[in-house]
């Protein structure tokens, strides 16, 4: 009967709005707060009357339509224009509108920053249509100050992207049975977005969750909605779009709430979300913070900040985009630090297509050291500049010089990490956190803010001549002598060379050993210098300059990192095979400061570890304490009232006890050689005076 019912006023081809008020509460049972009743389907001419509004107020025609569809309340919409909330952001001011919006009128935002430690980037690809098939960042539209614009190849890259989102994201962050059972709570937010098609379709506009897509993926998943089909089906027609979302309200209307199965029940929850929509953008003077940069920012303050972290190698990568975009702007009168093709270069969003035609070098080792260069050199003016964009999506007041490094590394890694997704034996914790550790090399912060001597197709110098020029600087003592810091061509020859050596398999360099291990299982002393104080090692010596050529060398052909002589030869072993490159024989061969030997017997041990041992009783008495002042119910100390029980309290006790008797035997010792000793001086006295 009920589908009966349906079929026939579908058929007469009505509008829902006479389907869609709820019954009265007290005819269909217990009044559920979120179950959705009260919710009507506006007619045709609200929806209209608010496009025109938005038209108005400096929205596309197609981006007004999309936005006012999706509005459950659209006459309510158009009174709040006049008067919107003001939301500001690094570099500008965002206004925004608050109101309940239908799920089925919103997508997940196509290059979702949660994602950013997953995603592939065409540089370290190697397939000749790499840019094809990476969607890039979106773009500010020039004509609607507050819409963004993305590129896709065509419909089905763009389909493709937001499924995977969804699938991904289901997996990460599952909130459809939450949301199933109260419906989406915390208002997400709504950004209109252009998607422009390189195989020359039509463009389609979305209304995206820059902020809220896992909570967009779980109300699609819950009313069984494909993602795709919102965009590029029902969703672009208005007629399927209402007619979706009437087949659940008038379940409601025909059987009232109490009758509902429970799955339509959570359908029905599932079909709006309350959502700050953001209709109006307002750019500071000067700045040029471009409203795709203000919706980066306001997304980092959400989420790479607290409350909810995304992750620290997530917010890495979303703060690089950002600094990238604050090293592009002017700042504070000054020109930009890097053009547009220099910042795709170093976010790794440009094929190497596309880079030859823009006349990069080829070489991972150059980019590598140009983006120390541009990140890390010419002092406090750049890191004011990097700091800017860094505050941009952290809203951090004084970002560290360890912070900066961090993100130079990220950017450095974003290719590699890519051509090596598929590896099982990845370890790129461990590259990552040496690479952070070389290039905390204190020269490079001094260096001055020009180009690199060598790898661009107008550099001043060639490898070799950047390898002649660090002998000079070696044979100066630079870097061995106290007060002379490496020269130029050692850091730089030393940024080259450190990529390599990291990144190599097995890796040439890595950080330094704990505190905690002092000596290896032979016990002798492990090197604990970290990666920067080996480079300055080996390259403030004339084998270690012809060393680090050798590695720039064989890294930009591809071939295993070999270990030399101090005349160039390379080394082999009894079976003339070429020695690789290890960290222990990188170390083992450039000692510099060699660590302080640690004692292993006789009282300067015995010292030692009697400190360390002291240094465990803070946590064991922090421990006990912690027992000792928890109450009970009565107000009382617990442990005091109802005691713990035997079996676990004895074996604990054995142990303590042990410690103590050892303790006693070892001060009973103490006082037994300080009474035998001054028993011995008494009896020399005695003999004296006789």
């Amino acid at each position: 009967m009920r589908g009966a019912r349906l079929a026939k006023r579908g058929q007469a081809g009505a509008d829902f709005e006479d389907l869609n008020t709820p019954a009265d509460p007290g005819d269909t049972g217990t009044w559920d707060a979120g179950s959705g009743l009260g919710i009507e389907l506006a007619r045709a001419k609200a929806n209209d009357n608010l496009a025109e509004a938005l038209e108005r107020f400096g929205w596309s025609t197609e981006g007004a339509q999309v936005i006012a569809r999706a509005c459950v309340k659209p006459d309510e919409v158009r009174r709040r224009l006049t008067e919107p909330a003001e939301l500001r952001v690094p570099g500008g001011t965002m206004l925004v509108v608050e109101t309940l919006v239908f799920s089925h009128g919103i997508t997940v935002f196509p290059t979702n920053l949660r994602e950013l430690g997953n995603r592939h980037y065409p540089l370290g690809m190697s397939n000749e249509d790499a840019e094809e098939s990476v969607i890039a960042e979106p773009t500010s539209d020039a004509e609607y100050p507050c819409e963004l614009v993305l590129n896709v190849g065509d419909a089905g890259q763009l389909s493709e992207r937001l499924r995977s989102s969804e699938a991904w994201l289901t997996r990460q962050n599952p909130l459809a049975g939450d949301i199933a059972a109260e419906g989406v709570l915390q208002p997400v937010t709504l950004v209109g977005m252009r998607i422009d098609h390189r195989n020359g379709a039509p463009s389609a506009h979305l209304l995206t969750a820059a902020d809220g897509s896992s909570r967009t993926t779980a109300t699609h998943k819950i009313l069984g909605t494909d993602p795709a089909d919102l965009v590029y089906g029902t969703g672009a027609s208005n007629r399927q779009f209402r007619q979706q979302i009437g087949v659940v309200l008038r379940q409601v209307r025909e059987y009232g709430w109490a009758d509902l199965a429970d799955e339509e029940r959570k359908r029905v929850r599932a079909l709006t979300m309350p959502a700050r929509l953001v209709i109006g953008y307002r750019q500071e003077p000067v700045r040029g913070v471009g409203f795709h940069a203000a919706v980066r920012s306001l997304i980092g303050m959400m989420h790479i900040a607290p409350p909810l972290r995304y992750g620290q190698e997530v917010e890495r990568d979303a703060t690089a985009d950002a600094v990238l975009d604050a090293l592009r702007r002017p700042h504070r009168g000054q020109a930009v630090r890097i053009d547009d093709d220099e910042a795709r270069w170093y976010a790794a969003t440009m094929s190497q297509k596309q880079r030859l035609a823009a006349g990069l070098p080829p070489h991972a080792d150059v980019r590598a050291a140009d983006i120390t260069r541009v990140l890390l050199h010419g002092g406090r003016r750049t890191t004011l500049r990097v700091n800017a964009g860094i505050r941009s999506i952290t809203a951090r007041t004084s970002p560290t010089a360890d912070e900066r490094v961090a993100i130079a590394v990220e950017l450095i890694l974003r290719p590699w990490r890519t051509a090596h997704a598929n590896d099982p034996h990845l370890n790129l914790v461990a590259r990552r956190s040496a690479l952070q550790r070389a290039y905390g090399m204190p020269e490079i912060g001094r260096q001055p803010d020009e180009p690199l001597l060598e790898g661009f197709a107008d550099s001043e110098y060639t490898l070799e001549e950047l390898r002649d020029q660090a002998y000079d600087e070696a044979d100066q003592g630079l870097g061995r002598q106290k007060g002379k810091p490496l020269g130029y061509a050692q850091v730089e020859l030393a940024t080259k060379a450190a990529y390599y050596l990291i990144l190599a398999e097995p890796m040439g360099l890595r950080r330094e050993a704990p505190p905690s291990r002092r000596t290896g299982k032979d016990g002798e002393p492990v090197d604990q210098r970290s990666p920067s104080a080996v480079l300055t090692a080996m390259l403030a010596t004339r084998r270690g300059v012809t060393q680090a050529y050798a590695i720039v060398r064989d890294g930009r052909k591809g071939r295993p990192l070999r270990e030399v002589d101090g005349t160039g030869v390379f080394l082999t072993d009894t079976d003339g095979n070429s020695v690789i490159l290890t960290d222990e024989r990188v170390r083992a061969a450039y000692g510099g400061r060699s660590p302080r030997p640690q004692a292993t017997t006789g009282l300067a041990a015995t010292e030692d570890a009697w400190t360390e041992f002291v240094r465990t009783l803070g946590p064991l008495e922090k421990a006990t304490q912690k027992l000792s002042r928890i109450r009970s119910a009565t107000g009382r100390r617990y442990l005091d009232e109802e005691g713990w029980p035997e079996d676990e309290i004895k074996p604990v006790r054995e142990r303590i006890d042990l410690i103590v008797h050892k303790l006693r035997t070892w001060e009973q010792r103490w006082t037994e050689r300080r009474d035998d000793e001054a028993d011995e001086e008494l009896g020399e006295q005695f003999e004296e005076t006789e």
